[in-house]
């Protein structure tokens, strides 16, 4: 199989969350770290652009308002933006040199220019630099490792499954209402959660993510051993030949079936992970969802002096980025508090949920299988039927070793 050929399986594999369904070592190409390049960099320049707006001072603060509000909501949306255009881009271009440039750019940008226009405003440019090298690095390795695709893929797919979401989300939000808002009205809880300091309350929030991410592994762990444990379903099958950007040369051979390959520890690992990273994704959703309603709540049903009352101490406006919202910082964060456990509730009431499993997984058992399928034919082309994979190999050598096998070949799909 040729390195264009390769490559275009590499991508199909990546746009689906599945990276280490490739063999060999992957390359660290310009192509492959634009899109975290090009995240971190606008993410530097929107909020140097922010901090200097704010540079203007008490007096000049209500007129920048309008424009602090459209640099703040460019910031959270922009660098993302950017992101998906070189992944994009990336599919569609055969140009090395532009993904090279684009990249060098977005280093210097990030790297260099970024934290000089933050020296000008009194920062200091050392630290700037080095914490900006340490970002750019860090990103650099997860997309390489195949994160950034894991997580663009769950994303992605979290929003696409607004069906399940929503039904969902009918019947486990007004449950959850009417259990929690009697604990939003204690001030009990509100004392609680005002009494918190800011590393006890992530330290909160981190404990409850690992809660979901557990229920969401366990569930996904046995839907990963169903899967690779089933044949292929005719859905599947039928969806390989409609599949319009599949890799070129895979279609089905008739009604034969590829040569079923096991499944390692590390595309299992991968497969667990895209299930699990697709519904905590939901669950986040369904806390937004939680946190918007108890906002809202809150500032209409609950005034300053109760919640001095309840805390003790007088209520703080809240900001954002150094922008002042509409709410109080313990509106805020209790209404936070009450979102996070409601993200336990949804993963645990999806385990149960019958109606939640054919609307999510279903869908999603049936796109693993065709990617099994294709990955199959991939590794035909790669390492042929009658050869076993071995490890992957060093940087630099060969992208896998082939040892002849005791069994004869199976049947494979017709390679056009």
């Amino acid at each position: 199989m040729g390195d264009r050929q390769r490559r275009a399986f590499e991508r199909w594999f990546d746009r689906r969350g599945l990276p280490s369904f490739t063999v060999g070592v992957r390359p660290l190409t310009a192509a492959r770290v634009l899109p975290p390049l090009l995240l971190i960099s606008t993410w530097e320049l929107l909020s140097t652009a922010l901090d200097a707006l704010q540079q203007g001072g008490p007096q000049a603060e209500q007129p920048l308002r309008p424009l602090q509000l459209l640099v703040l909501v460019a910031l959270l949306v922009l660098p993302l933006l950017a992101a998906r255009w070189a992944a994009r881009r990336i599919d569609s271009t055969t140009s090395r040199t532009l993904p090279f440039v684009t990249a060098v750019v977005a280093t210097a940008v990030a790297v260099v220019l970024a934290p000089y226009l933050n020296s000008l405003m009194g920062n200091d440019f050392v630290s700037g630099v080095a914490g900006n090298i340490a970002a750019t690095a860090v990103l650099v390795l997860l997309n390489y490792l195949g994160v950034g695709s894991l997580l663009a893929w769950s994303v992605r797919e979290g929003l696409r499954q607004t069906t399940a979401l929503r039904e969902m989300t009918g019947r486990a939000l007004p449950l959850f209402v009417l259990l929690s808002v009697f604990g939003f009205l204690a001030a009990e809880v509100w004392q609680v959660v005002s009494a918190l300091d800011g590393s006890r309350f992530w330290a909160m929030a981190a404990v409850l993510t690992c809660a979901v991410a557990g229920f969401s592994a366990t569930i996904s762990f046995s839907e990963m051993k169903e899967i690779v444990a089933s044949d292929y379903p005719r859905e599947a099958i039928a969806a390989l030949a409609h599949e319009a950007d599949r890799p070129p040369g895979v279609l089905p051979n008739g009604d034969a079936h590829p040569p079923r390959r096991p499944v390692s520890r590390r595309e299992r690992v991968n497969i667990v992970a895209k299930l699990a990273l697709a519904q905590t994704f939901q669950a986040v959703l369904f806390s937004l969802v939680v946190f918007v309603f108890f906002v809202i709540f809150g500032m209409a049903a609950i005034g300053t002096d109760i919640i001095e009352t309840w805390t003790g101490r007088v209520p703080q406006v809240a900001q954002v980025l150094g922008i002042e919202v509409f709410a109080s910082w313990e509106l805020v964060r209790t209404a936070a508090f009450l979102a996070m456990l409601s993200m336990v509730y949804f993963a645990a009431s999806t385990s149960t949920d019958p109606k939640y499993r054919t609307a999510f997984y279903d869908p999603l058992s049936r796109s693993i299988s065709l990617s099994l399928l294709v990955r199959d034919n991939y590794l035909a082309r790669v390492s042929p039927p009658g050869t076993r994979r071995r490890r992957r190999g060093r940087r630099g050598g060969p992208p896998a070793v082939d040892a002849p096998a005791d069994e004869p070949p199976g049947q494979g799909l017709s390679q056009q």
